[in-house]
């Protein structure tokens, strides 16, 4: 075995085990999918709450002329993301359909 390969049994005993560079890609993953997670808590969170302050008519209740363009840049900052990951959602989807209508087509010609 050359330097810097790892090798893995694809049965028997060694079933179950990972190599190490795996297991730190996995760890790694799973902590950016938690930060993800806890992210996009925290912004449904303030949307939720911008939303409520601004169309409930609590606008008038805040207590410093800050709050207001506070809750008001929330709003619009989480409102561009949930669009922006609507579009970025629709493009695979556009790119999927493309690719699988692409197979069809060359798949029913050549028969």
């Amino acid at each position: 075995m050359a330097g810097g390969e790892h090798q893995m049994s694809a049965g028997g005993a060694g079933q179950g085990k990972v190599a190490a560079p795996e297991k730190w890609l996995n760890r790694f993953v799973r902590a950016v999918v938690l930060i993800e997670r806890v992210g996009n808590a925290l912004g449904t969170l303030a949307f939720t709450w911008a939303t409520v302050v601004l169309l409930g008519g609590y606008a008038s209740k805040l207590s410093s002329d800050e709050d207001f363009p506070s809750a008001t840049a929330i709003f619009f900052i989480e409102a561009a993301r949930y669009v922006l990951y609507i579009c970025r959602v629709l493009f695979i989807l556009l790119i999927t359909l493309t690719s699988f209508l692409h197979r069809c087509h060359q798949t029913s010609t050549t028969i």
